[in-house]
């Protein structure tokens, strides 16, 4: 699968979902998931649609589906498929476009199921050099890959934590995201982190996070420079989610060159059956 990065000017929401279902497909190929998965079309050999998910259960994790549909008819097909989709248990439902809202609530109904959604920004960097920033000062401070050891300390400060899985599957799943994938983090003298950012299986940067002592101090836009000019030297298209509201991540990465739409143009749902 080839991404055009021009094609971000003509059809944005198609390339939300075809992001993610890139990146999971080339890391499920390269054997690089913590977990297998399989992949489903509405129909063969003129798909339509494509559902990525975990062939799998991981204890203690909540599984994540992917979906891409050029047509909304195949994404139902999909969604109406009960062999493929397992409503009997929760699961996340990762970055598709604002447009497909209306078919996963009707699932959604039709299903018995509830679903709470939020919306994401969806940043792209579109630029092939690494960006500039304003002088941070450097004496007490440097740049790096996060190292997996520091897993837990993202657990502890990612506002999801405990709506993807209990603690030690998400902890698990960080520390296999650090030793797999690219990351950054800004360091003292000591070691410790004070701002990081990684990137995970679906290609996008992610748990973003600068500890409260440190903030307005550059710390981040440094870490996501370090993140970006690693991405670019390894041919990765730079993309992130960032929940709406969140106005100084945004802000972020408008000032890194990141381009965005004005309003939020993707959607995620955390789905758990009805009580009762």
């Amino acid at each position: 699968m080839r991404v055009d990065v021009n094609c971000y000017m003509y059809n944005v929401q198609s390339l939300t979902c075809v992001l993610q279902m890139y990146h999971i497909m080339r890391h499920s190929l390269e054997g690089k998931l913590d977990v297998r998965y399989m992949f489903a079309v509405d129909k063969w050999p003129d798909y339509t649609a494509i559902l990525g998910q975990p062939k799998e259960d991981t204890p203690g994790r909540k599984s994540v589906l992917n979906f891409h549909w050029n047509e909304e008819e195949g994404l139902r097909t999909l969604l109406n498929d009960g062999s493929l989709i397992d409503w009997a248990k929760p699961f996340i439902i990762k970055g598709i476009p604002v447009g497909g809202i209306p078919i996963f609530q009707k699932a959604f109904e039709d299903r018995g199921v509830v679903a709470e959604m939020g919306k994401t920004y969806m940043p792209f960097y579109l630029h092939k050099t690494v960006p500039d920033i304003k002088s941070v000062a450097m004496d007490d401070v440097t740049v790096g890959p996060m190292s997996p050891e520091h897993c837990q300390l993202i657990q502890q400060t990612w506002d999801y934590s405990d709506m993807v899985g209990e603690p030690d599957a998400v902890r698990n799943s960080i520390r296999h995201q650090l030793t797999t994938f690219l990351s950054s983090c800004v360091t003292d003298k000591q070691g410790n982190p004070l701002s990081w950012v990684i990137t995970d299986e679906f290609g996008e940067s992610q748990f973003g996070f600068t500890l409260p002592e440190h903030r307005r101090k550059g710390y981040y836009t440094l870490a996501k420079r370090f993140l970006i000019q690693r991405c670019l030297e390894e041919g990765h298209f730079i993309f992130a989610h960032v929940v709406e509201g969140n106005e100084a991540s945004l802000n972020a990465h408008k000032k890194l060159g990141y381009v965005f739409e004005e309003t939020p143009n993707c959607a995620f749902f955390f789905v758990t059956m009805k009580e009762g």
